[in-house]
């Protein structure tokens, strides 16, 4: 996990309800998740189509908003798909019910790490090592001092006792 932050929102008007500067110097394969109402400060329970707006870079995902509905429930989650977060790039997540009642709910937002394109490159670097060792590993050198895969020499012939 990143970070997360929680805060009670009036959920009436569109809300921004996350904010992170991706200031690790990597870009980041990341996903988002908003949970609303925490037991005490929920949602009104009505449920109802709720508008998800992503902002990445300073360029809005679309489709925008993201209409996700939610079942007659007084607490509930949602998340985003994954997605590159370039260094030096900011994230924000908005939200709005459509409950008039939903004035004051407490909202839970993280972004969780789901990998790095660093990892990516090195795991392409290992495995490229480990072609090497293999290629390398198939060949031997035989009495004859021939570099060519063979076998000879390595199962007696003629005579076998057993």
């Amino acid at each position: 996990m990143i970070t997360c932050t929680t805060a009670d929102r009036d959920l009436t008007s569109q809300i921004q309800v996350f904010t992170y500067a991706n200031v690790t110097g990597q870009d980041l394969v990341v996903m988002g998740i908003v949970s609303l109402g925490d037991g005490s400060k929920d949602l009104d329970g009505s449920g109802g189509t709720f508008e998800l707006t992503l902002e990445i870079g300073g360029q809005t995902v679309q489709p925008e908003p993201q209409l996700i509905y939610f079942s007659a429930d007084v607490r509930a989650m949602t998340f985003t798909e994954q997605f590159t977060l370039y260094a030096g790039d900011t994230v924000n997540f908005k939200v709005k019910s459509p409950n008039a009642a939903d004035t004051d709910v407490t909202v839970k937002a993280c972004l969780i790490e789901t990998g790095t394109n660093d990892a990516r490159t090195d795991l392409d670097a290992i495995i490229a090592s480990l072609a090497a060792i293999t290629t390398a590993q198939n060949r031997v050198k035989n009495v004859y001092g021939v570099d060519v895969r063979t076998t000879e020499g390595a199962v007696p012939e003629g005579n076998v006792i057993l």
